[in-house]
């Protein structure tokens, strides 16, 4: 069966970029990250968007959604319909933010990504056409989800440690920061940093950049609701900030046995907005990708 309902989580903060990001201009057009994600997701064959929000941000929301800049031209298919809910205030992260969006799912199979990385094609692919057991992360080689440059970083990454065999089953998700610096990768983890699912600490190490980490795009059966609200009741697990993540709660229920993950490993790149600094980068790379024909050069999101 798959998935038709992709839900964008589009309601942090962004301390470390300095203010909201979600709506941050990438694109020729004025395209925001959302609006690739959204139509990679319509080519991929979702029917509806659903994007969680803050209150704060629904007005400028609303305003990029819902009305049409008269210079924009229609892609050749057409992006979505979206749907706009937000996070309640209280306890904060992205476990809160998506079961804010079980209302407007319901009981259906559903994707789940970030509103602050650039997913490929076959990622949507991947998340649309998921129908294996339990539920699925897409694991990107680690080397593929930094942005160009000699040095980047840090950024907020989740090793995926895969079962041996063919089922690439999850065994826990580790997460830490990375920095890119001479074209070597290093991890380590920092006091703002947690592991999930595991009781050994990750020190500061080299690794290849060929590792399969976690972007945050989920594959999600309709069980998973009832464990995220357990989740959100029960202890936490490594949150930061009083926030509660989806891979502490993900990786808490896989290290219990009481939920079953599948890696689904995607060779494209996947890569983000964390900083400020990041953006021009973020523009240079979709300047580039829309002269290669990568990407269209218009997206209409309005009505």
């Amino acid at each position: 069966m798959g998935s038709e309902v992709l839900v964008i989580l589009a309601a942090g903060a962004g301390r470390r970029f300095g203010g909201g990001k979600q709506l941050s201009p990438v694109g020729p057009g004025g395209e925001v990250l959302m609006d690739y994600t959204m139509y990679w997701a319509c080519q991929a064959g979702f029917r509806r968007v659903v994007v969680v929000t803050r209150s704060e941000l629904d007005a400028a929301m609303r305003e990029h959604f819902f009305s049409p800049s008269p210079s924009s031209i229609p892609s050749p298919s057409s992006v979505a319909p979206v749907e706009l809910v937000h996070q309640p205030p209280g306890r904060a992260g992205t476990v809160p933010a998506l079961l804010a969006a079980r209302p407007s799912v319901g009981d259906e199979q559903f994707a789940v990504v970030n509103a602050d990385d650039l997913y490929p094609l076959e990622a949507l692919v991947a998340l649309r056409r998921w129908d294996g057991p339990g539920h699925a992360v897409l694991g990107f080689h680690l080397a593929a989800t930094l942005l160009p440059g000699v040095d980047t970083g840090p950024v907020n990454r989740a090793l995926c440690d895969v079962a041996g065999g063919d089922d690439h089953r999850l065994v826990r998700l580790i997460e830490t920061g990375v920095t890119r610096r001479n074209r070597r990768f290093v991890v380590g983890r920092g006091p703002e940093k947690g592991e999930y699912g595991a009781s050994v600490a990750l020190e500061e190490q080299l690794l290849s950049g060929e590792q399969l980490v976690s972007m945050n795009s989920w594959a999600f059966r309709p069980s998973i609701w009832d464990d995220l609200e357990t989740e959100a009741e029960g202890e936490v697990h490594g949150d930061v900030d009083g926030e509660l993540l989806l891979p502490t709660a993900i990786g808490a229920l896989v290290a219990r046995g009481a939920t079953r993950v599948t890696v689904v490993p995607i060779e494209g790149s996947c890569v983000g907005v964390t900083w400020a600094r990041d953006l021009e980068t973020m523009r240079a790379l979709v300047r580039d990708r829309v002269a290669a024909g990568q990407l269209p050069a218009r997206i209409e999101v309005g009505p």
